[in-house]
């Protein structure tokens, strides 16, 4: 069981460990965190913070992905306070007076919980609006503050951008509203330095959600598995895998494994056999086998092509009259015209490996998307082949931000269209644009131009290499 909990300028880390010390803790969550991290269905997730402008924030969808595996997802005091609302019907549990303003209506905007921080992440260099919505309520209640004072001030606090929004630029545009409203304005400076706690409602949310955590994180405490609610659709995985580093222990620069796939989908040799065994087996699956299954003759058997494994004639017939039942233009667009050729002059032998071809490269995992989801484990190479790709895919990276500084149009988006093909053509030794497709399918690419967007990554790369006299 572990409590992940991402923090930054409303708690400082040694806060978070004097509530919670078995507590692991992050910077504030961003998108592509949540899938990085992977929680286990014990675990419990305690969002405080999280970034709004200098990355994407979390997406919905990445919370909803944990809540479906059951993990706990808690949110409080800042970001977490306001994706908690939202996610309230779904599962994720809000905290504190932040959290229920969001959902009562009281706070509906984004830049209530937003401020800048520094690098390290504590403490906060702006203000908070919704921490000077609290101590104006405080300082009136205590008559420091006269009540028709509170709303102008709030509003010059309001128009000031919370990147801007600090206590010189407030006083600021306090005194240019009214000199009663900037006096208002300099009490309640004096009051949020005097009485520090009743100004920062978000640090007493944050401590009050650190203390039910660390009372409720119990192995069976975990709520049910919502799964229904985030289905394994193609392209989160796929996000998913763009999101996890190839190689754990490297963060620095990081790459993902869906980065790493894509190299080896087009530079390593032996990835159309691994493919090929890979589609193979999920073909199969369901199909009745003896214990000597082999994928091959399963798969035959599955589309009623191969007898000895089938059982019944009515229902098999050989690959020769299976594939005499397809019409041409299935295999104009499933096999080049060099392959049916070889079909149709090696008769039965060539209908099952035409067969084969097709059933490989019109594998999909779901229908009308992509051939696999995220990166699975049989597609991998070696350990050794996979962070030399990992390393492969790094130094591409740091060459393309090279030739994007010095101004050259050799960038891999600007790179015409047919230098990636004749690249790709002589990387996979095909003579013509049929066997060029053909070979994308056979490396799992659904189609030639999602192949030629990956190698345009590594096009800068392969050229010093070849310079070089390396392949």
């Amino acid at each position: 069981m572990t409590v992940h909990v991402y923090a930054g300028p409303t708690l400082p880390v040694g806060d978070v460990l004097d509530a919670v010390p078995e507590a692991i803790v992050h910077p504030p969550v961003r998108h592509g965190d949540l899938w990085l991290l992977d929680p286990r269905r014990e675990d419990t997730v305690l969002i405080i913070d999280g970034v709004l402008r200098d990355a994407e924030p979390v997406r919905h969808k990445e919370i909803l992905d944990v809540l479906g595996r059951g993990t706990r997802v808690m949110g409080a005091a800042g970001l977490g306070a306001l994706r908690a609302a939202e996610l309230g019907p779904y599962g994720m549990r809000g905290v504190g007076h932040v959290f229920s303003m969001y959902r009562g209506g009281a706070l509906d905007a984004d830049d209530e919980v937003a401020v800048e921080y520094p690098p390290c992440g504590f403490p906060a260099l702006t203000l908070a609006l919704v921490n000077l919505r609290w101590a104006l309520v405080q300082a009136v209640a205590r008559r420091l503050i006269p009540e028709d004072q509170a709303a102008p001030v709030l509003h010059a606090a309001r128009q000031l951008h919370y990147t801007r929004r600090n206590w010189a630029a407030l006083l600021h545009r306090a005194e240019l509203t009214c000199a009663r409203t900037g006096e208002a304005a300099r009490t309640l400076r004096r009051f949020t330095a005097e009485h520090p706690r009743l100004a920062d409602l978000q640090r007493e949310d944050a401590l009050l959600a650190l203390e039910q955590t660390r009372a409720e994180h119990a192995p069976d405490a975990a709520g049910p598995a919502r799964a229904a609610l985030t289905p394994r659709t193609c392209p989160m995985e796929r996000e998913r895998g763009a999101h996890r580093p190839a190689v754990p222990a490297r963060r620095v620069p990081i790459v993902s494994e869906r980065d790493v796939l894509g190299f080896q989908q087009v530079y390593d040799p032996d990835f159309p056999a691994r493919y090929r065994r890979y589609a193979l087996e999920r073909i199969t699956w369901g199909v009745p086998a003896g214990a000597d299954r082999d994928p091959v003759r399963v798969a035959l058997s599955a589309v009623g092509a191969a007898p000895e494994t089938a059982g019944t004639p009515e229902t098999t017939s050989a690959p020769e009259t299976t594939a005499a039942h397809l019409p041409q233009e299935t295999w104009d667009y499933w096999l080049t015209p060099r392959e049916q050729r070889e079909q149709r002059e090696q008769r039965e032998d060539g209908a099952r490996h035409g067969l084969l071809r097709l059933l490989v490269r019109s594998f999909r995992v779901e229908p009308g998307v992509g051939t696999f989801h995220g990166v699975p484990v049989e597609l991998r190479g070696g350990e050794r082949a996979w962070a030399a790709g990992a390393s492969a895919v790094a130094a591409a990276d740091l060459l393309n931000e090279h030739v994007a500084r010095s101004g050259t149009h050799r960038v891999p988006d600007r790179v015409p269209a047919a230098v990636v093909r004749r690249h790709l053509a002589d990387v996979w030794k095909c003579g013509d644009s049929a066997e060029l497709l053909a070979a994308a399918r056979d490396r799992g690419f659904v189609s030639l131009a999602e192949a030629e967007q990956t190698a345009r990554r590594f096009l800068a790369l392969h050229g010093v290499r070849a310079t070089q006299g390396r392949p």
